[in-house]
């Protein structure tokens, strides 16, 4: 789970437990092949998925809406 302000347009960058802004509140990305799914699918949309480039521990969200919210970040294992 993330946690912060979101700016409409911004980029937040998550690698492992770590957030560019705001904070990840529980768990971190596993850094194994995964597909990702967030919600709520109307204010955020995944802008970078974890990849076999970025070592499968990055997600860059890109934000839709200008306010205060919790993203929950769910992803399954390949």
């Amino acid at each position: 789970m993330w946690s912060g302000q979101l700016d409409r347009n911004s980029v937040i960058t998550i690698a492992g437990n770590r957030a560019s802004s705001g904070a990840v509140t529980q768990g971190a990305l596993p850094g194994v092949p995964v597909t990702v799914q967030v919600e709520p699918a109307g204010a955020v949309g995944v802008a970078e998925a974890p990849a076999p480039s970025n070592g499968w521990n990055k997600l860059v969200l890109r934000s839709r809406v200008n306010r205060q919210m919790v993203v929950t970040i769910r992803w399954n294992t390949l």
